[in-house]
């Protein structure tokens, strides 16, 4: 590593220069909390002492090119520069003869000092986020909904309320501490890896940095002059972030971590996500981007594109499983099996039927052993090794069924016990779901078109005992949460049913697509004996069902 300059400068000093976000950075994501933070840790050191800096935190910098020495990259702290930005902007509406405040907005021509219509800061991250930031900052648009517009007029609010009862001499006191006496840390390195190797020891001290940050850092670092491909990887990591954001993408890593680990035939512990992908050997990952990005998309295609729809309501139950080690065997069977078709620039996955065949068998054989360990024991950690061992087995095409078994009669027994003694942990969806799935009346394709399923007490969860149906105080409180009261129910259906008298509830299961739901329904009523008996019958179902692997 080259050497690295850092002096903390004051907020003017700061703003001498200008600032690009680049590309693999996040999009600006400060909410009030955040701000208002910020806001009152500034007001309060004014108020308490005029006379001493005050330290905002540390940047971490490098160039955009060799030949200029006042355009710099952000690796880290970006929320918080573009946070000072709108305070500045607020700042500057408040006093608009303050011209310093304005330099430090726009930037300016070199040759006339005139000013242009050009922010300090440069995002690159989304159009969106360059529109939003000079909306504000060149154009006084304050008024739309991004997080931008909200932040800058939660500032420019909690300003007036520090200025208010103050005169014009205390609101440039203010301003004129600002800029010299608030100071924040540039960390100026030499190069992309310089700023990367920073950015990681200042996340080990605790900073909130993720790591699909660094991972994404690491992909453009092997563009950084092809703008078609900064394009390209930009619109795929964002499709693959889906709902979950950058936790989605730690998900895929931690998935292809464990792919490779297959390959490798790796069985001991794993290190930590970062680690293994910046040990050696993994550089491919990230210079192979497009490779990497290509086994994101066909790991996120595992549960879609089963031919099964039995297959797929299962895949549920696994997805809802004890831990993420009890997907690992799948994604790492559908990694090596799976071939890829295209057709109209769509592209998919699937197994031949020989082989999705083969997957439903681990499938019914990994939730066996996941959940079983999961009731029995309550363990994360009574998993991992046996995980190592059958994704290896897998990878090496070799018999991965008989690791589950190795040991599996133990699990049962103690499993077994929990079931008759109604100690299922926090599992009665899975296994509720799973009774439904395995009903040999249900209509699998009915099951997967629903949007959501639910656990229905058939005994109302809530309003207590209220002498139900004959039963006593005492037995409802011993078999409300019992498989034999549990059936699985449409979400908007069990709103209706839920603290119902079973007359009522009937009518609800008679619509469903629930084959377990519409049995219910035609009985008489809901009685001691008639649960004692559906008790039995679903225990003895679930017992037969994990008994063996």
């Amino acid at each position: 590593m080259k050497a690295i300059q850092a002096a903390p400068k004051s907020i003017s000093d700061i703003f001498q220069d200008s600032y690009i976000i680049p590309e693999f950075q996040r999009p600006y994501s400060w909410e009030e909390d955040e701000c208002s933070k910020l806001i009152e840790d500034v007001t309060g050191a004014f108020l308490s002492d005029q006379n001493n800096s005050y330290y905002l935190g540390s940047i971490v910098l490098y160039p955009q090119d060799e030949k200029t020495t006042d355009v710099w990259n952000v690796v880290d702290g970006q929320q918080r520069l573009t946070t000072v930005t709108l305070l500045i902007k607020a700042l500057y509406e408040k006093a608009r003869t303050a011209k310093t405040l304005e330099r430090c907005l726009r930037q300016e021509n070199k040759l006339t000092r005139e000013l242009k219509d050009e922010t300090k800061i440069n995002t690159r991250v989304l159009d969106n986020d360059k529109t939003n930031l000079e909306n504000i900052v060149l154009r006084n648009i304050t008024t739309g909904n991004d997080r931008f517009s909200k932040n800058y007029n939660y500032i420019a609010k909690k300003v007036d309320e520090f200025i208010i009862d103050k005169n014009a001499d205390a609101l440039n006191d203010f301003i004129l501490w600002f800029l010299q006496k608030v100071t924040l840390l540039p960390i100026e390195c030499d190069s992309l890896d310089d700023a990367l190797v920073i950015f990681n020891t200042v996340n080990n001290r605790g900073m909130p940095l993720g790591d699909a940050d660094i991972f994404k850092a690491y992909m453009f670092k092997s563009i950084a002059t092809n703008e078609d491909a900064k394009k390209e990887l930009i619109k795929r990591w964002d499709n693959l972030n889906g709902d979950n954001g950058d936790d989605n993408i730690s998900d895929l890593f931690r998935c292809l971590m464990h792919i490779k680990r297959a390959e490798a035939g790796e069985t001991s512990r794993e290190v930590a996500l970062r680690k293994f992908f910046e040990s050696k050997g993994q550089k491919s990952t990230f210079e192979n981007w497009r490779e990497t990005l290509e086994t994101f998309e066909k790991i996120n295609s595992v549960g879609e594109n089963f031919h099964s729809s039995e297959l797929k309501n299962l895949w549920e139950i696994l997805d809802f499983g004890p831990n993420d080690y009890v997907l690992y065997p799948i994604i790492v069977f559908w990694y090596k099996y799976a071939d890829k078709t295209e057709e109209n620039d769509s592209v998919e996955w699937r197994l031949s039927e020989e082989k999705e065949s083969e997957l439903r068998d681990l499938i019914m054989a990994t939730i066996k052993y996941f959940y079983a360990n999961a009731i029995a024991y309550h363990s994360v950690n009574a998993v991992k090794d046996t995980t190592y061992k059958v994704y290896g087995a897998i990878y090496k095409g070799e018999d991965y069924l008989s690791i589950y078994r190795n040991g599996y009669e133990k699990i049962f027994e103690i499993f077994k016990n929990n079931i008759r003694s109604y100690e299922y942990g926090k599992w009665r969806w899975s296994l509720t779901s799973l009774l439904a799935i395995l009903n040999n009346e249900q209509d699998q394709e009915e099951l997967c078109s629903l949007k959501t399923w639910e656990v229905e007490h058939i005994l109302p969860q809530k309003g207590g005992y209220n002498n139900y149906n004959g039963w006593t105080e005492e037995q409802y409180s011993e078999k409300l949460n019992s498989l034999g009261n549990f059936v699985l129910l449409e979400k908007e259906l069990n709103i209706r049913a839920s603290n119902e008298f079973f007359q009522k509830k009937k009518k609800e299961y008679q619509k469903s697509s629930i084959a377990e739901a519409r049995n219910l329904a035609s009985l008489k009523d809901w009685t001691y004996n008639e649960w004692k008996k559906r008790n039995k019958e679903k225990e003895d179902e679930l017992l037969n069902f994990f008994k063996e692997i």
